[in-house]
């Protein structure tokens, strides 16, 4: 897609909603929060904090759907602030948050967090919001609900979520749903934006690595094998035929076969700590890239999804973190799921 002038327009206003992102100093004093309490204090010399200010922080699932609903809204500005050339892209934005928000509340109605969900209906974009109010006015069944995600467009998240959890729980099939509709997401922006692959790649490449280690871990490859054409179609570097051999690998041959793709150092001999280790080897990079893309000439789309997902990491850091807290984990082991 050739470069417009609504790229030229809009740029000036991304360098300012990135000046709302979080920087390290903000980070750093994250983790030193002596308490959730403590972080939420903290929390106030950001940007972030009025979005949660009426949000209890111990109810994660409530500061989760209100920081994306944030993100959500944000890109209807990126839509009033830019052209056509950039519809398709910020489009996809706002699926890839909405399926997200959706995701999370499926898990909350699971959970039976439903008065919970009640008190942030208001601060919920409308999509969203009125999901969520016929979910909860009508106490849908689970099958009732991929009925009302697909009719509102989500094709991919209900076609796998109805083959997962044949075999699968449901927590287990919303998971691995969720990496697979991202990921529908990621290939349809390359195929309209290929100037921004290096941006999206190691995300996308993520994803399929950590859909590979989950049915290692979980012990179900046996009930994935027929998905691993569609994790081929959307591979961005790795190798096809180092995922086929991945797909039916044990744990000890997978661990080999990631060093084939990432810098030994990160692989260890366990394989959930080695995805820690990968995880954040990836989101500090494409955070570096995603930075350097803000500043960058000529500009190019790169710019506008950096912005996305610097915002979208600040939004996953801040999650981590307040799960660390209220989970009494040590800051150290935090610090190794932040993208700073």
């Amino acid at each position: 897609m050739s470069l417009s002038s609504d790229l030229l327009y809009i740029t000036p206003k991304l360098r300012v909603i990135y000046s709302t992102c979080l920087n390290e100093k903000n980070i750093q004093d994250l983790l030193q929060a002596n308490s959730i309490d403590d972080y939420m204090y903290i929390l106030k010399e950001t940007s972030y904090y009025q979005y949660l200010k009426n949000i209890d922080p111990k109810d994660l699932l409530s500061l989760e759907l209100a920081l994306d609903s944030h993100l959500y809204n944000l890109t209807k500005i990126f839509q009033k602030i830019g052209g056509p050339d950039v519809y398709t892209l910020i489009s996809s934005m706002r699926k890839i948050m909405l399926i997200k928000m959706f995701a999370l509340i499926i898990r909350g109605v699971l959970e039976r967090h439903s008065e919970n969900m009640r008190k942030i209906l208001n601060l919920l974009p409308e999509e969203a919001r009125e999901f969520l109010e016929k979910t909860l006015s009508e106490e849908m069944s689970i099958s009732r609900i991929m009925a009302e995600i697909e009719r509102s467009g989500f094709y991919v998240f209900s076609r796998y979520y109805k083959e997962f959890s044949k075999t699968l729980s449901s927590e287990i099939s919303i998971n691995l749903s969720l990496d697979l509709s991202l990921l529908e997401e990621f290939s349809e922006i390359l195929t309209s934006y290929p100037e921004i692959i290096e941006l999206i790649c190691p995300e996308a490449d993520l994803y399929i690595i950590n859909f590979l280690s989950k049915s290692i871990m979980l012990n179900i490859q046996d009930k994935l094998s027929t998905y691993i054409k569609d994790l081929l179609r959307y591979s961005c570097k790795i190798d096809p035929s180092t995922l086929e051999e991945m797909s039916s690998s044990d744990e000890t041959r997978f661990l080999t076969l990631l060093r084939r793709i990432y810098p030994s150092t990160l692989i260890s001999q366990d394989l959930t700590e080695t995805m820690i280790n990968i995880r954040g080897f990836v989101r500090k990079n494409v955070r570096k890239k995603s930075v350097s893309y803000i500043y960058s000439y000529p500009f190019n789309y790169g710019i506008l999804w950096s912005v996305f997902t610097l915002k979208r990491f600040d939004i996953e850091d801040l999650v981590s973190i307040a799960s660390g807290k209220i989970g009494l984990i040590s800051t150290d082991m935090i610090r190794r799921f932040v993208s700073i």
